[in-house]
């Protein structure tokens, strides 16, 4: 296990900035995730730690040690590819033992780290094939058991199961967090993937253009996010936005709908805006934000469903609140057809508040 800190690490290409100013502290065995689109900078930062990118400022320590002028191969991590990256006219056993064989290991204690490592990923029966003749799911676990062998302080995982069908990603996350559970070797693993950074981390390092805009808990981002970016960025279906005002009355809060209805705000979310003045802001409400009313009209809005989409225990419903298009998320259970007009009430206790100029997060 290692303990990795970054500070004010930057890259760039050219005149192009990719990584600004990145500071991270990975604690020993902590499974870390860099999130974000396309483009962001997360698998160039990744590339800055293993050494495969030199980095224009800031220091890379790894255990107290700054590795910033340490070759790749002696800074003690493994890496994971999106490929693969199998020598394809060696078999998988010849594949897993290459590293340790340029390392001179000696072979009794090559066939021990091998036994070990096909034994824990499953693969023992594969041992004498070559990579042609393995599924994409079984190559990655070829990848992931060279890796191993190395005894590695850290793995990097750049992107491993975007070549894969949905089927297998998933079976893969679980064969991934089985293995971090198992070795707890510090991890940190590249994805555009919201759902495999919400399954897998311990800690989400949500990242847009070549910054960190939030990290944490995937649920915390989730459900308290620090700005729109990362409100919409997480979330499937994404969240709905609606423009409101909020209104102050003594200690009480208020949000009036651009239709002129109006909710007042739980307690303790009106506690925690009270720096906030009254201005307009922008709600953020995902499709479980909504809830049924059952004709309790009093603090609820009614919408007529345009759109069912069912998807399995749940159903997506369409509709207009204030004239902007929104989708909600029900139990198929409530037996919803479309046309149906329904009371809504807003959790407003979990609703996004948001600053319209900034994109800021109020009173998180």
């Amino acid at each position: 296990m290692a303990h990795l800190r970054l500070e004010q690490v930057h890259k760039s290409y050219g005149h192009v900035p990719v990584v600004r100013g990145i500071d991270l502290d990975i604690p020993d065995g902590e499974f870390t995730v860099l999130l974000g689109p396309s483009g962001c900078g997360k698998s160039t930062l990744l590339r800055v730690i293993a050494g495969l990118e030199d980095a224009d400022d800031g220091e890379i320590v790894i255990d107290g040690q700054s590795v910033n002028d340490v070759r790749p191969r002696d800074r003690d991590v493994a890496m994971v590819f999106q490929n693969y990256a199998l020598y394809p006219y060696m078999s998988v056993y010849e594949n897993i033992a290459f590293g340790m064989r340029i390392r001179k290991m000696p072979e009794e204690e090559i066939r021990s780290q091998i036994a070990w490592a096909a034994r824990l990923l499953e693969i023992e029966e594969l041992l004498q094939r070559a990579p042609r003749q393995l599924s994409g799911g079984q190559r990655q676990r070829v990848a992931m058991g060279r890796a191993m062998v190395r005894k590695p302080r850290l793995f990097l995982f750049d992107e491993p199961l975007s070549n894969l069908d949905a089927q297998l990603r998933e079976g893969m996350r679980t064969e991934i967090k089985r293995l971090h559970q198992a070795l707890r070797i510090t991890t940190i693993y590249v994805t555009h993937d919201q759902v495999e950074a919400m399954t897998l981390a311990d800690r989400v390092v949500l990242m847009n253009q070549g910054v960190v805009e939030q990290q944490g808990p995937p649920m915390e981002l989730y459900e308290r996010p620090a700005s729109r970016f990362v409100a919409s960025f997480l979330g499937s279906p994404p969240i709905n936005y609606l423009d409101a005002q909020l209104l102050r009355d003594g200690d009480a809060m208020r949000l009036q709908l651009p239709d002129q209805s109006t909710f007042e705000l739980p307690r303790e979310r009106a506690a925690r805006l009270a720096d906030v003045q009254a201005q307009p802001v922008t709600i953020g409400l995902r499709p479980e934000h909504f809830v049924l009313r059952h004709g309790v009209p009093a603090a609820s809005v009614q919408v007529g469903i345009s759109l069912l989409q069912p998807a399995g225990p749940r159903v997506f419903t369409n509709f207009e609140l204030a004239g902007v298009p929104m989708m909600a998320e029900f139990s198929a259970r409530e037996g919803l057809r479309q046309g149906d007009v329904l009371d809504l009430g807003l959790d407003l206790a979990q609703a996004v508040i948001l600053d319209p100029g900034t994109g800021r997060a109020l009173g998180r």
